[in-house]
């Protein structure tokens, strides 16, 4: 197991625990500088995490040694064309732009209910192509439950997977699905594992929506 650095607060204010909005440059340049020294090599972004992109690109220097992981654009359609296929492509060009790097170690479909839509296969070959043109390590998707996992399993081929699992969110062990992805040699990409900064948080501090929980939270933390 590795720890990675998801950095949709470096360009949005995100996160329950968020007390200070968005991260400023000065801080990004010292989280990338701890994480660096500390073996910290992977940093997940969108082209959606306000301009998290951009201030990674304006952090990173020639001699960058992080495994950047990025996503496609959110899509609201029912189904899609090859059109979409090259929306996919030119917001992931734009990315690049904003990251200023010529490649990535990651791009994911962010939401795989678009890749299991009719025409998602135009979503698919539209990442297949960066990855073969050498832009791209692996290809694979962002998912919310195991159902989508094993549709996905199902149709498609890919090397890296983000999955949401914490310790009060075990679905996907219990399930089996991320044994299936371990025995396919698949990427595991643990999202959410504080719940947004939730788990971390005194009980004392939360908001009053989260009553119907504190009393698991508080088993946790104790």
């Amino acid at each position: 197991m590795k720890l990675g650095i998801g950095t949709a607060q470096f360009g949005l204010d995100y996160g329950i625990s968020n007390t200070s909005g968005k991260t400023s440059l000065k801080e990004v340049q010292s989280i990338l500088k701890i994480a660096t020294e500390n073996g910290v090599d992977v940093l997940d972004t969108a082209n959606f995490y306000g301009d998290s992109e951009s201030a990674i690109g304006s952090c990173l220097h020639e001699q960058n040694r992080f495994r950047i992981i990025t996503k496609t654009p959110v899509l609201k359609e029912n189904r899609y064309s090859s059109d979409d296929g090259i929306i996919i492509k030119k917001a992931f060009y734009e990315s690049l732009k904003r990251l200023k790097l010529s490649s990535v170690a990651g791009l994911l479909i962010q939401d795989a209910y678009n890749v299991l839509a009719e025409g998602g296969e135009f979503l698919y070959e539209g990442i297949l192509e960066l990855k073969y043109k050498g832009l791209v390590e692996k290809i694979g998707f962002s998912v919310y439950n195991g159902e989508q996992i094993d549709k996905l399993l199902d149709l498609y081929d890919f090397e890296l997977i983000q999955v949401p699992v914490n310790v009060l969110d075990q679905r996907l062990i219990k399930g089996g699905e991320l044994k299936k992805l371990k025995n396919k040699d698949i990427e595991i990409h643990a999202r959410s594992i504080f719940l947004q900064g939730l788990l971390l948080m005194e009980p004392d501090n939360l908001h009053s929506f989260f009553d119907p929980i504190k009393p698991v939270i508080n088993k946790y933390r104790s």
